[in-house]
């Protein structure tokens, strides 16, 4: 609940979670998230009605719109593209799903574009 003399506008804005993957920020311009389990389907001779075994949650997979903007943005640029190429699981930080911990899929670009 705002306090006296805040605007809920103020509450949050001091509430605002920095989007950042391994240390590096970056603004959102859109994100998502696929999650699903893993369900096999046995289908036997002989029977009407298929198994579906449940072999639990399978890996999540993010999707992220990110930019960086201002005069130190070509570095971080730079910064975060070597953080995507690096080994290993990194702390992904989003303001919709809070942190994870997931690795950059080898897929992963960032398109530079100037104003």
């Amino acid at each position: 609940m705002p306090g006296i003399g805040q605007s809920f506008t103020q509450v949050l804005s001091q509430r605002r979670v920095v989007p950042s993957f391994k240390g590096i920020p970056f603004w959102v311009e859109q994100d998502g998230e696929e999650g699903r389990r893993r369900l096999p389907i046995h289908e036997f001779p002989m029977r009407n009605d298929p198994f579906i075994e449940d072999l639990g949650e399978a890996d999540r997979q993010y999707d992220v719109t990110a930019y960086l903007v201002g005069d130190l943005s070509s570095p971080e640029a730079s910064g975060l593209v070597a953080q995507l190429a690096s080994r290993g699981p990194g702390l992904l930080v989003l303001p919709t799903y809070g942190p994870s911990w997931p690795a950059a899929p080898p897929s992963s670009a960032i398109g530079r574009r100037t104003a």
